[in-house]
């Protein structure tokens, strides 16, 4: 499977590959990492800070040293769109983006990267808030309705993660259509 790990370098991004690592088999996945630098920018490679290889250079290491292929990519513009259009052009099968850093209002005004991912992207987003200490036994949880989609995300879960690293459970949630009662109920109408 084709996994496109987008980093920002801050915690939750660096959460979401570790749990990425934790979960998934290293002989399903090929990960490509990317970070985005802004827009405009004559040559990509001359203006990445330190920070930015850093932040592809270590998400690489760690990825390879579990068993991982792995390669780095420089993404150039805005980091929603950016992302986006990697997606389209790469043939990617699966996102892992951590939750953001911002302030709420930093979010209001401008935007989640992984809110943009999650509403926009054409294929599966897994967004990783942070990573809990949950001792030795993971757990996931798939919402499954019946559409396509949910079918799609369960499918992916068994092509891509280890089965051995987590207990996966699958919830089902159908509507429960019950008579609409009127109330006040009758006093004649209450158990005795």
């Amino acid at each position: 499977m084709k996994v496109l790990y987008a980093s920002d370098g801050g915690r939750p991004a660096i959460d979401a590959l570790a749990l990425f690592q934790l979960l998934a088999a290293p002989d399903k996945a090929d990960v490509t990492a990317v970070t985005v630098v802004g827009a405009g920018t004559a040559d990509v490679e001359d203006v990445t800070s330190s920070t930015d290889a850093d932040v592809l250079d270590s998400a690489v290491k760690s990825l390879q040293e579990a068993g991982f292929a792995a390669e780095k990519r420089v993404l150039q513009g805005q980091p929603g769109r950016a992302i986006l259009n990697e997606i389209d052009v790469g043939g990617y099968e699966l996102v892992v983006v951590g939750a953001g850093n911002r302030s709420r209002l930093g979010r209001r005004l401008m935007g989640s990267v992984s809110t943009k991912l999650l509403h926009a992207s054409p294929v599966s987003v897994m967004i990783v808030r942070r990573l809990l200490d949950v001792g030795s036994e993971m757990s996931v949880l798939v919402g499954a309705d019946g559409s396509e989609h949910a079918d799609r995300a369960l499918e992916q879960l068994i092509a891509l993660f280890d089965p051995s690293s987590c207990r996966v459970h699958v919830l089902a949630v159908a509507e429960h259509l019950m008579p609409q009662l009127s109330f006040p109920i009758p006093r004649a109408g209450y158990a005795t």
